[in-house]
């Protein structure tokens, strides 16, 4: 079985947690160290070549036109792939001429469509525009399953997930809801299975992508646990 590698350049969004988790599961990715900078994005591309290189779109102090073009230029064949808010139209225009694999918002991330997407540019030479986008280049029987409209949580399950998307730990959702620490480990655990998100990190960015909860973005504090410890008010990747 081939395998292939990603390189992360994460920004402070949450969010990154979450797909970070993601491509861990997946048996044929293997994700590198994340580089925490551009001067370490760039060493890291020019060193281990990987097979995808996944950049954050809001990275603070590292110009995106810039980045991106340094970055081919260091790994030439490496699929590059931007993930965040909407591009200013500067931006846009500037990356015109570069060989970007893939543009999404964080609206449109889910386990399937990266799935997609990465199987889509991983052996050709193909620009996706956008997650719908991977989705109508699918095969029907391998095409994101949208889920029903009408979902509805209950008032119990609006309050974990709200717990979960701010980052809180299971214990502070109990003490933060009433309910039994047992209460908040069975209903996570149902709702994981409803969003098929494999870990609790995942369900709290699914809650947010789903219009469950608000998305805090990098400008805001967001509370994020750090395994086996509580929240913190910074990024997850520090201060």
């Amino acid at each position: 079985m081939a395998v292939y590698t990603i390189l992360l350049v994460p920004s402070t969004h949450f969010y990154w947690i979450g797909l970070e988790a993601l491509l861990r599961a997946e048996r044929e990715l293997r994700v590198l160290d994340p580089a925490r900078d551009a001067d370490a994005a760039t060493r890291a591309a020019a060193a281990q070549h990987p097979t995808f290189i996944a950049v954050a779109a809001d990275l603070d102090g590292a110009p995106l036109v810039a980045l991106a073009g340094e970055l081919h230029a260091r790994s030439p064949r490496s699929k590059l792939i931007l993930i965040g808010p909407l591009l200013e139209h500067e931006e846009q225009m500037g990356l015109l001429g570069l060989r970007i694999a893939c543009h999404m918002c964080w609206a449109e991330v889910s386990p399937e469509r990266m799935r997609c997407t990465l199987e889509l540019v991983r052996d050709a030479d193909m620009r996706v525009a956008s997650g719908a986008v991977a989705d109508q280049l699918m095969p029907p029987d391998r095409r994101r399953r949208v889920r029903a409209p009408g979902l509805v949580l209950t008032e119990r399950e609006r309050a974990v997930m709200a717990g979960l998307a701010a980052g809180q730990t299971q214990e502070e959702i109990a003490a933060r809801t009433h309910l039994g620490l047992r209460t908040v480990k069975r209903t996570i655990a149902v709702l994981c299975e409803t969003f098929d998100a494999p870990t609790a990190f995942v369900l709290g960015m699914q809650a947010a992508l789903h219009g469950f909860v608000p998305a805090p973005w990098p400008d805001r504090p967001t509370k994020v646990a750090r395994s086996g410890h509580g929240a913190e008010e910074d990024g997850p990747f520090g201060p």
